[in-house]
Formats: structure tokens, C-alpha cells, sequence
């Protein structure tokens, strides 16, 4: 189970940078009173998408060290959220 709470925590970790790198910029375009932005799919894709995965993690740890054999999905899980990872941060910057 040590491994796969080690495998979570580095991807939640790295999905916690996510959400508050994507607050920022969320509340930069904010400050800047721009007509028009942010939008709503700004806030879903920079804040709503960070914060969701990094719940399903953190509720899959939970439950995973509740029952007895979880150490296999909660990797499965992590393994997901960081492959999911690249191409969220390929749009999360605008691409190649």
C-alpha cells in the first residue's frame, strides 16, 4: 500500500500545483478587467478540472486504505490523473 499512497500524494501534489498555478491566472485576467473574460469554460478548464481530479484522488485514497486490497486502484487512479496530466497542461498553456 506504501507505494501507491507514494504514487498519489506526487500526483496530487503536482495536480495541487495545477489548480493553484490555474487560480492565479483565473485572478490575473480577473485584475485586468477585461470585457468579455474570464469565461465560464476559463474557471471549468483552470480550476473546476484541477480541483476534480485532485478530489478523486484524494477520495480514492481515503477509501483505498479503508478496504483491504485498494493499493491496485488507487494506482490505477493515480496513474490516469498523471497521464492525464500532458495533455491538460497542452491546452492549460495553448499548445505546442
Amino acid at each position: 500500500m506504501g507505494i501507491a499512497n507514494i504514487l498519489a500524494a506526487a500526483v496530487g501534489s503536482l495536480w495541487a500545483l495545477i489548480l493553484l498555478v490555474g487560480w492565479g491566472l483565473y485572478r490575473g485576467v480577473i485584475d485586468q478587467h477585461v470585457v468579455g473574460y474570464p469565461t465560464t469554460e476559463q474557471f471549468h478548464y483552470y480550476v473546476v478540472k484541477p480541483l476534480v481530479v485532485l478530489g478523486i484522488l484524494l477520495l480514492g485514497t481515503v477509501v483505498a486504505n479503508r478496504v483491504k486490497h485498494g493499493a491496485i486502484p488507487l494506482a490505477a487512479i493515480a496513474i490516469c490523473a498523471a497521464l492525464y496530466m500532458m495533455p491538460h497542461m497542452m491546452l492549460f498553456t495553448g499548445g505546442m
